[in-house]
């Protein structure tokens, strides 16, 4: 999986918007059960108390898992963020999204993910 995360606000139909730590997120083909637990460890730790909000993004790799596939990862990736009781946010999957964000200018708020 790939991650590029942002601190700020997002969203993807007007008016609605999430603030938070932002997680655009590339399923690869194949994710283990370890890979997923490890990344909601990494990301409630990143995230430090704020929301996570996850975003199906399958422009950060040519590798993508279908539909079905990345859609089973982000459910046990958001059920494993919940059980350790972090407050998450999943953007639909397979819609087209109209893009709309908004990070400080702090070199900190953002960083890329490779596990």
């Amino acid at each position: 999986m790939r991650i590029l995360t942002f601190f700020g606000d997002y969203s993807y139909k007007k008016p609605e918007s999430f603030s938070g730590f932002i997680c655009f997120c590339h399923v690869d083909k194949e994710e283990t059960e370890e890979k997923i637990e490890k990344i909601a460890s990494k990301l409630a730790e990143l995230a430090n108390g704020s929301k996570i909000i996850l975003v199906p993004f399958a422009h950060l790799y040519e590798d993508v898992a279908e539909s079905p596939i990345a859609k089973n990862i982000f459910d046990k990736l958001v059920y494993k963020i919940k059980t350790d009781n972090n407050d998450v946010f999943l953007a639909p999957l397979g819609i087209t999204k109209e893009l709309n964000l908004e990070v400080p200018a702090d070199d900190r708020a953002i960083k890329f993910l490779n596990f």
